[in-house]
């Protein structure tokens, strides 16, 4: 190994070396050395542990080189929840396009859409007062509460 002086050093002076069982392989990625450390979530939600875990490692200073990177499922789950919010939102436009269409009048069609702030309010009511949480499963079904609402605002005015 090089020194801090520059000089080469035996690796013997430095660590003993012997043969072992175990793991053997250095990971990389993207031509860097990885080292992966794991950590299992209990009793709190993920999103607010990593966040938790990003604000107190940010503050460290690493050496040159180094870096430190959320990935698994901290990384998968937010990446899902971006997805699912640009996608319901492109839906949600494509919907309210095909409701103008249909509808014929603007004043129908804000009377539909004027149930949604309803439905949003009360979801979020009612998830407060259980206890949940707002994660990517309740994201899930507030967009299958907004489908329930303009179903029945459609009924109602076609009635």
């Amino acid at each position: 190994m090089r020194g801090p002086d520059g000089n080469f050093v035996p690796l013997h002076q430095l660590a003993d070396i012997y043969d072992t069982s175990g793991r053997y392989m250095i990971l990389h990625e993207g031509a860097r050395r990885v080292q992966t450390v794991t950590c299992n979530v209990e009793g709190r939600d993920l999103a607010s542990f990593v966040n938790e875990a990003r604000s107190r490692i940010s503050r460290l200073s690493f050496p040159p080189g180094f870096y430190f990177e959320f990935a698994g499922t901290a990384a998968a789950e937010a990446q899902s929840r971006c997805d699912l919010l640009v996608h319901s939102l492109l839906a949600g436009l494509g919907i309210v396009l095909l409701l103008s269409v249909v509808m014929g009048s603007h004043r129908n069609l804000l009377l539909v859409l004027a149930n949604l702030p309803f439905a949003l309010v009360g979801g979020v009511l009612a998830a407060s007062l259980s206890g949940g949480e707002l994660s990517l499963g309740s994201f899930v079904g507030f967009v299958t509460l907004f489908g329930i609402t303009l179903r029945n605002s459609i009924m109602m005015i076609s009635h």
